[in-house]
């Protein structure tokens, strides 16, 4: 695409300049980066979440890109689903999928607060009784990324210092630990 829009070389620009920031984490956050980690959504209806698996964008920024674990316990994509990169579960099952989930990531509201879609989510009794909730391990994230550039954005989200505290969860994962 870069090369018929005749922007390749922005394009490679930017991927040079993302790829390094990947290394750069990874250097400095080895311990965090190793854990597992599920980022989750709104579902398609009421009383379901969205899972996202690394064969998605999102999935794949911290699966593939990050290189977080993939926690065991989410179910294999199935069905219409497994071209998509997430899918739609029941909120029952969020218990078992979160079991050996370490970090938990959900898309947040780019005004602040919660998407209301996500609300029921929140409330289920279901997520509030996984161990990840009750340690305090669930970060929102807003940045869409369509291109290097909002994923250098979406990048500095998962830093650490930041003012709004979304990227400090790497840093506080990473000091619980003997480096």
């Amino acid at each position: 695409m870069a090369a018929a829009t005749g922007t390749l070389g922005a394009h490679d620009a930017g991927a040079t300049v993302y790829e390094a920031r990947l290394k750069s984490l990874a250097a400095a956050y080895p311990t965090a980066l190793a854990q597992s980690l599920k980022h989750i959504s709104f579902g398609d209806d009421d009383g379901q979440l969205f899972a996202q698996y690394s064969t998605g964008l999102t999935g794949n920024l911290y699966h593939s890109d990050l290189g977080f674990l993939v926690a065991s316990t989410v179910p294999e994509l199935s069905g219409d689903f497994i071209d998509s990169g997430y899918q739609s579960l029941s909120m029952e099952l969020l218990a078992d999928i979160l079991a050996d989930t370490e970090i938990l990531v959900r898309f947040g509201s780019h005004g602040g607060g919660v998407n209301p879609r996500f609300q029921p989510v929140l409330d289920s009794s279901f997520l509030a009784a996984t161990p990840v909730i009750e340690s305090g391990q669930l970060f929102d994230i807003v940045t869409s990324v369509h291109g290097y550039e909002s994923a250098l954005e979406w990048l500095k989200q998962q830093m650490p210092g930041r003012r709004d505290r979304a990227g400090d969860w790497i840093r506080r994962r990473d000091d619980r630990t003997d480096h």
